[in-house]
């Protein structure tokens, strides 16, 4: 009976270890570490979010402002991170502003030719809009390098003075492949899109491999709180906001309970009831009917 034990107790030391390895492992690759350009989250017409991360830690300074030759506002991190996320506010909407981050050292040198964003319109606004959606982009190279540079030929084609080449951008989930480290995100989003991510805001969707570590979450800040329009939903996972006569809805099919009684679907009865806007779009990751690499018919492959 000893060698049982002892097998046993083997098999539990074993299963310790990998568990220990497996979380040491998905902790490391989850770490948002390096330098990263100013990306935007939270868009309204009267808010949005800059981010952008560095080596070291130092009290975050966004300076802005409707006239490149003189940037009149300044927002100030709260405290010194490396991993900076600072808040401007009461802004116009539909409006252009000029922007560059530094720390109270100084600015990063900036050519604010290219460095802008522009505040939603009003909610309800009756205003064309582009939106650029793309799936399963997160595995950089040739094909996600021919779709990107297929929109920005199409956008030269059909320009808009003083506006970004789109409007909204969704990314539709898996956006960092294959298991949505940091490192497959500075691959596959970082380092794709830097023109687009300088004056446009990219509203995720969570997928399965975004799902396998903890970036997501770290690199996002999602609107739960109803910031950028909708109904707060308490937690990133799923969320909404306004574009103009817009309204999105950004849900969780990885993780969310779809019951009909879930907080999920709650939070989407009640987010329509309260919504106003002409338009409406849901996004979610996994689509409802698909016959192509997956097979929704087959309850083995992905649920079915």
């Amino acid at each position: 009976m000893r060698w049982i034990f002892r097998f046993f107790k083997l098999i539990l030391i074993l299963v310790i270890a990998y568990g220990i390895g497996r979380f040491t492992v998905v902790y490391i690759d989850s770490l948002v570490v390096g330098e990263r350009a100013p990306y935007f989250q939270q868009q309204s017409d009267h808010s949005i979010v800059v981010r952008w991360t560095t080596e070291r830690h130092s009290l975050g300074v966004v300076r802005y402002g409707e006239d490149p030759a003189y940037l009149e506002f300044l927002a100030i991190e709260a405290s010194p991170e490396k991993d900076h996320s600072v808040k401007l506010t009461g802004l116009k909407p539909d409006t252009r502003y000029y922007y560059k981050v530094g720390d109270i050292d100084g600015f990063i040198e900036t050519d604010l030719s290219l460095h802008w964003f522009t505040t939603s319109p009003v909610p309800g606004s009756k205003k064309a809009t582009r939106i650029w959606a793309i799936g399963d982009s997160g595995e950089p190279g040739e094909v996600a390098t021919q779709v990107r540079d297929a929109m920005y030929q199409w956008v030269s084609q059909h320009p808009r003075e003083g506006r970004a080449p789109v409007d909204v951008w969704l990314a539709l989930g898996d956006n960092a492949y294959r298991s949505g480290s940091n490192d497959q995100f500075q691959a596959a989003l970082f380092d794709a899109y830097p023109r687009l991510l300088r004056n446009t805001v990219l509203w995720p969707v969570y997928g399965n491999h975004d799902a396998r570590r903890w970036t997501y979450f770290r690199i996002f800040d999602l609107p739960e709180q109803a910031e950028a329009g909708g109904v707060a939903s308490d937690t990133e996972h799923y969320y909404s906001f306004d574009y103009a006569d817009v309204h999105f809805i950004v849900l969780d099919s990885q993780d969310g309970d779809t019951a009909a009684d879930s907080e999920m679907l709650d939070w989407l009865r009640r987010d329509l009831a309260e919504n106003r806007r002409n338009w409406v779009i849901a996004a979610f990751h996994h689509p409802p009917y698909t016959k192509g690499s997956h097979d929704s018919d087959d309850v083995t492959d992905s649920g079915g």
